[in-house]
């Protein structure tokens, strides 16, 4: 009898564990490599993306919604730009479902670092 409680215990506590397929929500350099590899963000030749952080989150058991804003320059000008991210927790754990930009406040506003000739 006592054999079977311990087993039965285990399995329960096993089925928990594999229904529970998301641990933690993805990592800043997690989401950077997501985002990279996504249809919604693309960089003309000599940008470099940069330093993304999490603007805020969303997050419950099944689905995160993150929104990120990360620097995109080069030699001539700085831009942030926003995205948010929508995930949904599977079997495999966090899986990116959608990207789309984020055109709230002032993100994708470009800002020269050099100065315009006047002479031009």
């Amino acid at each position: 009898m006592k054999r079977k409680l311990i087993c039965f215990f285990v399995f329960v506590l096993l089925a928990l564990i594999l229904l529970h397929g998301c641990s933690g929500t993805k990592n800043e350099t997690e989401l950077m490599e997501d985002l990279q590899s996504s249809d919604a963000f693309s960089l003309p030749d000599g940008l470099e993306a940069e330093n993304l952080s999490i603007i805020k989150r969303l997050t419950d058991d099944k689905t995160d919604k993150v929104y990120v804003q990360i620097d995109v320059q080069n030699a001539s000008f700085f831009q942030t730009r926003a995205y948010v991210m929508d995930y949904t927790c599977y079997n495999e754990g966090w899986m990116l479902d959608n990207v789309e930009e984020y055109w709230e406040d002032d993100f994708w506003a470009v800002t020269p670092k050099i100065e315009p000739d006047e002479n031009l």
